[in-house]
């Protein structure tokens, strides 16, 4: 069996701590607080060292009519691909209940969807409100399949934290199997919205989209031109939220953006319980980093004179390591990037 250890943050400040020379039981209450600091900036800063291929997650979104700037999830830190979906759209035979929406192909008839499309809306004692809410949701679903209507296999999952009410999100199925019944359920005890407005999707089509930079989406002089599809995008770095700038914007509802997104690493907390949001080839790279800035901060009587230069080179030989490893293995291939000049 393979080792795929996993550390909290407290394991985590334990060994950097032993790296300086100094016992865990050492470590107080605010020189605790202090290191946790450390590594969330530390784990903040990993983003801007490359893309972190664990951290690389999938999002769908369904533009609005007309809709030009889409504002994405605080936790994007830049978009690694962009596409533009087109799909038949198959509205449910009916909601069972306010979590789940239930598509039947009928007496011996079968059929399969590749995903599914719902619109986030809160509980609200039942009511779906006419204005939008401004807060946040976590939102969890399943696309499920079933033979007799009795017994469901997922053929899709997905959990998206921070989205907010009135955005239509997608989710994709894993496995393509012809079955009679087919479901969105939303998991009731995790999940704020209810599924009152969903459709299951069909025959998907992925079209890739071209990025703008700042100076080129500024310049053109229409930003509210229309069209069946958009086929390029400026990713406008905004905080709390980065924004999706489409051009031109889709004309009618319904055509999917598709982005492959770097999402933010997990925040990390001072429990035993928290398993960290790093793979183990880092754990060495983040350790010795980590070590440093707990000797700077210790009391130089607490700390081993002469082991920060260690820890430096420590510190860079491994993550010289994990950053050669932080690769997919598929060969280089160069293109011209040529979209721009070819929209006629």
């Amino acid at each position: 069996m393979i080792n795929q250890a996993t550390l909290s943050a407290i394991s985590l400040i334990e060994k950097a701590a032993r790296k300086c020379g100094v016992q865990p039981s050492v470590l107080g209450g605010e020189q605790l607080s202090n290191a946790l600091s450390s590594l969330s900036l530390i784990l903040i800063a990993l983003s801007n060292r490359g893309v972190n291929l664990w951290a690389v997650d999938k999002r769908i979104r369904v533009p609005l009519e007309g809709q030009v700037n889409m504002v994405l999830s605080d936790d994007t830190v830049d978009i690694l691909n962009a596409l533009y979906r087109t799909a038949t759209y198959t509205a449910p035979t009916n909601y069972p209940t306010a979590s789940k929406a239930r598509y039947d192909f009928g007496v011996g008839v079968t059929g399969t969807f590749s995903g599914a499309v719902y619109r986030v809306e809160p509980r609200t004692g039942g009511i779906t409100p006419t204005v939008p809410d401004p807060s946040t949701y976590n939102a969890e679903v399943a696309l499920q399949y079933s033979d007799d209507d009795l017994t469901w296999v997922n053929a899709g999952y997905q959990y998206l934290p921070n989205v907010k009410a009135g955005w239509y999100i997608g989710v994709d199925a894993d496995i393509l199997r012809p079955a009679r019944y087919w479901r969105l359920k939303a998991d009731p005890y995790t999940t704020d919205p209810v599924l009152s407005s969903a459709w299951f999707i069909s025959s998907p089509k992925d079209i890739p989209m071209s990025q703008l930079s700042r100076d080129s989406y500024t310049s053109y002089p229409n930003k509210y031109a229309q069209s069946s599809q958009p086929i390029q995008y400026f990713f406008d770095k905004l905080t709390p939220n980065p924004v999706l700038r489409l051009w031109p914007a889709v004309q009618t509802f319904g055509p999917q953006v598709v982005l492959w997104i770097q999402r933010q690493l997990q925040d990390a907390q001072l429990t035993y319980d928290q398993t960290l949001d790093i793979p183990p080839r880092w754990h060495s790279s983040i350790i010795f980093r980590l070590a440093m800035q707990i000797h700077l901060e210790l009391p130089k009587e607490v700390v081993i004179e002469g082991r920060y230069p260690i820890l430096e080179k420590q510190a860079e030989v491994a993550t010289r390591e994990a950053e050669d490893g932080e690769v997919d293995g598929a060969p280089v291939r160069l293109a011209p990037s040529i979209g721009c000049y070819t929209r006629g």
